[in-house]
């Protein structure tokens, strides 16, 4: 009985990726020669300006994900180097693989091997990890929407966001208990919202209980989920930069909160071809051209490999002289 479903399950991921791939193809046919041009004269300064945003972003995810583990075990079960590599080759995958087996494959199956970890305080650790991002992008758009409904002017927005972050930050330290009952409302509420799409559905726990890890700890967590949004943020303007899009920056900014979320309802490997859809439809709302807002998401999936590809790369190369190293001595 469980050949076929695997069988199936694999059939249906790479449907799913052909499919990611058509979208994404058809976001390509339709650049013309100039914007064609643009993506072969890569400015180089921004571009690696986005490569630090990004070992920002996975630094802070594997910071993240490590502390939750750490706290579930009682004790410090690996080097933040170790967290950080298996968390980017996991990345890596990504674009291949879906996000569930990267998430819940890769980095589990580490733990449980490598560090002798309880299958169940393995999967727990990832889970909460993908709920803080979740929690972290929920603040930042509830933030951005008065903006995109013509509400706010983006001076008032960036406003709105500081003290949504820093009232949160506030019940951290001063009513832990209250914001952890809220945080699990709110996100139960927000499961209940996406679990009207049916593939969304099938990947959602019915219900969510956040553990208390102490002051210290969740705060901790929360900042590094907090500061990953921001250097996101920052990424896809360096990606702008360095694809010398003509774009004010706040439409960028404003809009990764909408594109993130976009990404949470992707649906194929490494959310190929929908992540770009999203992006599409938020450029087109903000009045951008839609050469410009093509140039954008395709450009962005190229630089995100790329950069991607390079730490995971950097990373392989550090830990294999590392376990080297230990190995001799």
């Amino acid at each position: 009985m469980s050949k076929p479903t695997k069988t199936i399950k694999w059939v249906r991921h790479i449907v799913l990726l052909i499919v990611g791939f058509a979208l994404f193809a058809g976001f390509i046919y339709f650049i013309n020669e100039e914007s064609i041009q643009k993506l072969k004269e890569i400015q180089w300064v921004p571009a690696v300006g986005a490569l630090l945003a990004t070992l920002g972003i996975t630094s802070s995810i594997a910071f993240r994900w490590g502390t939750i583990v750490n706290a579930l075990e009682g004790r410090k079960l690996a080097s933040w180097h170790q967290y950080y590599h298996y968390f980017i080759q996991s990345r890596a995958l990504g674009f291949l693989l879906p996000k569930d087996v990267t998430d819940f494959g890769v980095r589990i199956l580490w733990l449980k091997r490598s560090h002798k970890s309880s299958l169940s305080d393995a999967g727990v650790s990832v889970f909460i990890d993908r709920l803080y991002d979740l929690m972290a992008m929920l603040i930042m758009l509830a933030s951005v929407i008065p903006y995109w409904l013509g509400w706010l002017n983006a001076g008032y927005t960036a406003l709105l966001m500081v003290a949504i972050i820093v009232g949160f930050g506030y019940l951290l330290v001063y009513r832990q208990n209250d914001l952890l009952w809220l945080m699990q409302q709110m996100l139960n509420l927000a499961l209940r919202l996406f679990a009207v799409v049916p593939f969304i559905r099938k990947r959602l726990p019915e219900g969510i209980d956040i553990p208390d890890f102490g002051k210290k700890t969740t705060v901790r967590i929360y900042s590094a989920s907090i500061l990953k949004m921001g250097l996101t943020m920052t990424r896809f303007v360096m990606f702008a930069f360095a694809l010398n899009i003509m774009v004010n920056p706040e439409i960028i900014i404003l809009g990764t909160p909408l594109g993130q979320l976009g990404y949470l309802f992707s649906f194929t490997p490494g959310g190929l071809g929908i992540f770009e859809a999203g992006w599409y439809g938020i450029l087109q709302l903000a009045a951008v051209s839609t050469q410009t807002a093509l140039l954008f998401v395709v450009g962005q999936r190229i630089l995100t490999i790329a950069v991607i590809l390079i730490l995971a790369f950097v990373s392989q190369g550090v830990f294999g002289l590392r376990r080297n190293a230990s190995a001799t001595t």
